[in-house]
């Protein structure tokens, strides 16, 4: 049977905080550029239109305040959303709109066995921890040349361990999963979002 796991971490299982504490900012970062990608892609007129819109239901329902100009990197901020949205929840795949991004993890002895999963993963360029060790495999071709033979079958042999689920059926019986960023989920990824109007309302983001 064919394995292929092109990219796959070991971490000590006493550093799993740690680990998720260091690359959820990175992660943040590099979604932030997929929503300032799709921010400037919203065209004037609808924003013209979102504009006018919300001016009129704030002299409905505020008759007797003046009404405000809603500002145009918020209505872009929001479309931006709607559209990621849309995106993660109709499982195809769409490479630059696609802000998904979470953790497979398994629980073996002393440590936690993670594949990252998103559209984004192979081009998320990760600083990772120094106790982060490198646990891809695969079977199709030959192993990398900086990796050694016993090393390698210790690695295949960890993984059907792992993926056979040792007793029960499958690995997802095993499996944990973490989102990072989640915009698939019933209300979006709140946190995310929150962390993305932050920097909006940054001046020195506020362009």
């Amino acid at each position: 049977m064919s394995t292929k796991i092109y990219l796959a971490w070991r971490i000590p299982q006493k550093q799993l905080n740690n680990f998720l504490d260091e690359i959820r900012p990175q992660v943040y970062r590099h979604m932030f550029g997929i929503v300032k990608n799709v921010m400037a892609a919203v065209k004037e007129d609808y924003i013209k239109k979102e504009q006018d819109e919300d001016l009129k239901i704030q002299i409905k329902f505020r008759p007797k305040q003046k009404p405000t100009l809603k500002k145009e990197k918020f209505i872009r901020l929001e479309k931006s959303f709607e559209l990621l949205k849309k995106v993660a929840r109709e499982s195809t795949r769409s490479p630059g709109l696609d802000a998904e991004f979470a953790l497979n993890i398994w629980h073996n002895e002393s440590f936690y066995y993670i594949i990252p999963v998103g559209e984004e993963v192979h081009r998320i360029k990760l600083k990772l921890p120094d106790y982060v060790m490198d646990y891809s495999y695969w079977n199709n071709v030959d192993r990398p040349d900086n990796t050694k033979y016993a090393d390698w079958e210790k690695r295949s042999k960890k993984w059907s361990e792992i993926n056979c689920g040792v007793g029960v059926h499958g690995h997802n019986a095993r499996r944990l999963c973490h989102s990072i960023v989640d915009m698939g989920c019933r209300y979006g990824d709140i946190e995310f979002e929150c962390a993305m109007r932050e920097k909006m309302r940054n001046k020195k983001h506020a362009k």
